[in-house]
């Protein structure tokens, strides 16, 4: 992305300053990609909270938790937060669940 700079004898400054202002297009880039996940997130944490889940494992106690690719409940609402050893467990018992029934994975 930041191509090399080429500064003319009589201008030596000129490399620094065209280096600067590549530097900052491509810290202005990955600001705006930042940006772009940040809301992304929070639009899909708020479309989890409207439905009444969430997958995320140490956030919304007052949520169900789902395993994302089963779509099946591992931890009900209100309920203390798994822990890792528990969450593996309760993973691989609802993707097994979930093959047994014939749902999609």
């Amino acid at each position: 992305m930041i191509g090399t700079v080429v500064a003319r004898p009589k201008e030596p400054a000129s490399g620094y300053f065209g280096f600067f202002f590549a530097a900052l297009g491509a810290f202005a880039i990955l600001s705006v990609i930042l940006v772009v996940l940040i809301v992304a997130v929070t639009i899909q944490r708020a479309k989890e909270a409207r439905a009444g889940y969430t997958w995320q494992t140490d956030q919304y106690q007052n949520l169900s938790q789902i395993d994302p690719v089963s779509n099946v409940v591992i931890r009900e609402q209100g309920e203390a937060f798994l822990t890792t050893p528990q969450r593996k467990e309760a993973v691989a018992r609802a993707r097994e669940w979930a093959t047994e029934q014939g749902a999609p994975e």
